[in-house]
Parts: structure tokens; C-alpha cells; sequence
């Protein structure tokens, strides 16, 4: 069964991108200072992450709206459904 659409068109396999940086800055400030604000961190990764999540989106409706695709064809387009 394939997931929703919309979580397809999320990209699930790239959210990684947003993760890393996040998991080095929070080893340095482990190496440096000792202690790690886990609140920070995990305000900085829900941040990384919904800003990538976002740019996903945006970039499959995105084209489809300057193109005048309706939704449907823009999800097909992308490849997130099967036509």
C-alpha cells in the first residue's frame, strides 16, 4: 500500500538533509561546552525539518501552479501517484 499523496510529495528519503546539520551542531556543542541545550536542538530540528518538509511541497504544487496544472496532474507529473 502506498502512502498518502501528500507524504509522498513531502519526500520523506531527503528529510535527512535537514537532520544532519542539526546532529553535528549538537556533537560540537557536546565536544566544546560539555552539555547540550536539548530544548534548542530540538526546536532547531523540528525547524530544519519543517522548512525542508515546506520546500518539498512547495516545489511539486509549486510548478504545477505557475504551469495552471490542477492537483491531480501536478501529483502525477511528480510521480507521487501512478496514472
Amino acid at each position: 500500500m502506498r502512502a498518502a499523496p501528500w507524504v509522498m510529495a513531502a519526500r520523506p528519503r531527503t528529510l535527512g538533509l535537514s537532520v544532519t546539520p542539526v546532529a553535528v551542531g549538537t556533537a560540537l556543542a557536546w565536544a566544546i561546552e560539555r552539555r547540550v541545550r536539548w530544548l534548542a536542538a530540538l526546536a532547531a530540528l523540528i525547524g530544519g525539518v519543517s522548512l525542508q518538509i515546506g520546500t518539498n511541497l512547495h516545489n511539486v504544487f509549486g510548478v504545477g501552479a505557475v504551469c495552471g496544472m490542477e492537483a491531480s496532474a501536478v501529483l502525477l507529473l511528480a510521480g507521487v501517484v501512478e496514472g
